[in-house]
């Protein structure tokens, strides 16, 4: 009785902040996404805009990027909160029209009905989060695959996969440094050092610069004196030998540390919560340092020992410095990075026509994705990443958390439907 009384209810196990009415209940979550999901979203282009401010060059440049600051936090929470609020209506619609819950009216049909929703986010942005909640989905079918026996457990897979994303992301860079929020992170964690003498300083202040740079050339002094070779190779253009600019990553990587500590304690003091740990801390002060400099060292090492091409040279370079994540081991990270090279390869293939597009393949990928993880928040929630819940309670102002799936199994539905 009890389970038919659960299959035949979704106030209390789909929306039990508001078990009496399924109306009230999606204005209520609508309100309390918009409320949650607003400063969040406006936070995050606040700090996105702070890097883009020494491209300002005028009191008009200035207000553009405030007024794109604006429109893109509202774009952005208009679209979490309307998928929110449609996939609860699209479960309570299946279940007043087919009289009681299903397993597949309940999980993958509603978040693909919802997913629709997409559209309304800016263009520039949907296969981006079409890339990254894709990766989430195969992410949660792997770890539910592994705990299963079906798939055995690898140690370490996620530094195997960085330095596997690494490696292409390096080669693809080669050809086309691209736009977007990859190209700008590999900018900041492996920045241009052969464009010009002070590219190597690019987006720092002048005076710390120029500081660097007669660091630099000491080091160079001292390594000569000591007799290292400090030559730079025939196909290098760097400003300093290369032993100086490898270890110049190092203090690249400090800067680079950092300024994301910061950001970090911005956003944490903003949403009210405290810094991480020093674990935390320490390990991503070695990702920094480490990332550039075993990018450099292993670039030049192959330029001065070996006859390969440079498409090779920086693809055996990049899975190297992939090696860095070592110490800061994420499997959303790494999930992502893949996914998004993957992505950016085939992008790649469409462009030089090797690759015909797919019509529909963002809204498609998207739709997939989302029903697989809909489907384990409602009936194995356990395998969803810890992360994930999280940024799905904070963003809908922490009635997520109040779904108890635990009402609804599968084994309590049809699942044949």
């Amino acid at each position: 009785k009890m389970a038919e009384a659960c299959a035949r209810d979704c106030g209390s196990f789909i929306h039990p902040w508001q078990p009496e009415s399924c109306t009230a209940a999606i204005v209520q979550l609508a309100v309390a996404t918009t409320k949650a999901s607003l400063p969040l979203y406006t936070t995050l282009q606040a700090i996105s805009a702070v890097f883009k401010l020494p491209k300002c060059k005028s009191q008009a440049d200035l207000k553009r990027l405030i007024a794109n600051v604006i429109k893109s936090s509202l774009r952005s929470s208009t679209f979490i909160t309307s998928l929110a609020s449609a996939l609860v209506a699209a479960i309570c619609a299946l279940r007043a029209l087919l009289g009681r819950h299903y397993a597949s009216t309940t999980g993958a049909i509603p978040a693909a009905l919802a997913s629709l929703t997409l559209l309304l986010e800016d263009e520039r942005r949907r296969r981006d989060l079409a890339v990254y909640v894709g990766t989430q989905a195969l992410r949660i079918l792997a770890t539910k695959m592994v705990s299963s026996g079906v798939l055995p457990a690898v140690p370490c897979y996620e530094v195997v996969l960085m330095s596997i994303s690494m490696a292409l992301l390096q080669r693809l860079r080669l050809d086309s440094p691209g736009k977007g929020l990859v190209a700008t992170l590999l900018k900041a964690f492996i920045p241009s050092d052969e464009q010009t003498a002070d590219s190597i300083y690019a987006g720092l202040p002048q005076d710390v610069g120029r500081y660097l740079s007669v660091q630099l050339q000491q080091l160079d002094q001292v390594l000569a004196r000591a007799g290292l070779r400090t030559r730079r190779s025939d196909s290098c253009s760097h400003l300093h030998s290369c032993v100086a600019t490898a270890l110049g990553g190092l203090g690249h990587g400090v800067l680079l540390a950092g300024s994301i500590k910061l950001c970090s304690a911005v956003l944490g003091a903003i949403r009210g919560r405290r810094g991480s740990a020093k674990s935390s801390n320490s390990s991503l002060w070695m990702l920094c340092m480490l990332l550039p400099s075993l990018y450099r060292s292993t670039r030049c090492t192959l330029r001065h020992n070996s006859n390969l091409a440079e498409a090779d040279i920086q693809t055996y370079a990049g899975a190297v410095a992939g090696l860095a994540f070592y110490f800061n081991r994420s499997a959303g990270l790494s999930s992502y990075a893949v996914g998004k090279a993957a992505d950016l390869w085939v992008q790649a293939l469409v462009a030089g026509g090797q690759l015909q597009p797919v019509p529909f393949a963002t809204l498609s990928l998207f739709s997939a994705a989302a029903a697989v993880i809909v489907h384990f928040a409602v009936f194995d929630d356990q395998q969803l990443p810890s992360s994930y819940r999280r940024f799905l309670n904070d963003v809908t102002g922490g009635l997520f958390s109040q779904i108890n799936p635990t009402k609804l199994t599968a084994a309590q539905v049809n699942a044949s439907a």
